[in-house]
């Protein structure tokens, strides 16, 4: 679990509470967050600034500290000091689901900002049903070889689990030397090697990848090796899944690692082809899924909601790369590989 840089926790006397209802909708790339709040102190209410946050956790929040992936958070206008008891607050933004094939118990926060961070959480919500995001995946064991200026990478399978109309954006296989086993979140490290590899058609697979790319010096020390799946969205390249190495590597002589189980099953789809260029995505007419958490009656942002229902994710396009657009490392180490 990756933890937020500086972490919330909960204030003991909140100014706002979450009212009868709050929910998310995803669809494609975008996230649509809503909520319900109750004023409580119409003096502070108006003094901070507010974001409405959704979170996936480990496992339901209970309050205190909070520890988990952000997947979205929308800025709230201003408050005016004359606000009513209750109003109802939404907005829309990119959604970045933690990467990872697992379950996820979600949580929406209210958060206050005293000082440009929002970290004081005055109203949150579980959803009772854990959430899985249908994004690509890697199946099987996975390896690398490294030598002098090369390493060769392999993967049995990788796969796009969403609804068969549903192209992904262009994937890319990277391996990355870190500070620490990577855990789904934010990171920070050195990228060594990676592979263009196309899109993929939804419920289509690429099986018995074998790939080799050019690698870049590793500064001495230990680091923790992962390999990342990644796939090209709105807002660049982000990652979709991914396999440590338990070996820690000392960018010392050249290695060979030990195969990594990725122990998620495979399911029964067709084989496809990696191809030169994205193909344009087709049209999915799969509808937007919708997690209302409502109540007869106002909840307190200790209690458990109703249950909200899985993601199935619609496209996402895969837009022309632009340069130095927010994703200045990756648009670095594609141009020294020569991509």
């Amino acid at each position: 679990m990756t933890p937020y840089p500086t972490a919330s926790s909960t204030v003991d006397s909140p100014a706002i509470c979450f009212g009868v209802s709050n929910g998310y909708t995803i669809a494609g790339d975008q996230i649509h967050l809503s909520a319900d709040l109750n004023i409580l102190d119409s003096e502070y209410a108006a003094s901070a600034a507010w974001a409405l946050q959704l979170w996936a956790l480990d496992t339901p929040f209970v309050g205190g500290e909070l520890s988990g992936v952000k997947v979205a958070e929308i800025r709230l206008d201003p408050l005016p000091e004359t606000v009513p008891l209750s109003i109802t607050v939404a907005g829309s933004t990119f959604v970045m689901p933690p990467a990872g094939v697992r379950d996820w118990s979600m949580l929406m926060v209210l958060a206050a900002s005293e000082d440009g961070d929002f970290r004081h959480i005055h109203a949150f919500a579980n959803y009772p049903r854990p959430e899985r995001f249908a994004l690509p995946r890697i199946l099987g064991n996975v390896g690398y070889q490294l030598t002098e200026d090369q390493i060769e990478l392999t993967v049995d399978a990788i796969q796009n689990p969403r609804d068969p109309a549903n192209m992904s954006g262009t994937l890319s296989l990277e391996l990355w030397a870190l500070t620490a086993p990577y855990a789904g979140g934010t990171f920070d490290g050195i990228p060594l090697a990676g592979v263009v590899i196309g899109s993929l058609p939804g419920q289509g697979q690429q099986l018995d990848l074998r790939t080799t790319a050019h690698r870049t010096p590793t500064p001495p020390g230990s680091w923790s090796l992962v390999l990342m799946l990644r796939e090209w969205t709105l807002a660049g390249y982000v990652t979709r899944d991914y396999a440590n190495f338990e070996t820690p590597y000392t960018g010392e002589a050249p290695q060979t690692s030990n195969p990594v189980q990725v122990t998620v099953a495979p399911e029964a789809s067709p084989v496809v082809a990696p191809e030169a260029e994205a193909p344009a995505p087709a049209a999915d007419t799969t509808p937007p899924q919708q997690h209302p958490n409502e109540e007869a009656n106002p909840v307190q942002s200790s209690e458990t909601q109703n249950p909200l229902g899985s993601v199935d994710q619609t496209e996402i396009v895969d837009p022309p790369r632009a340069k130095d657009n927010g994703t200045s490392i990756f648009g670095r180490f594609w141009k020294w590989l020569g991509f």
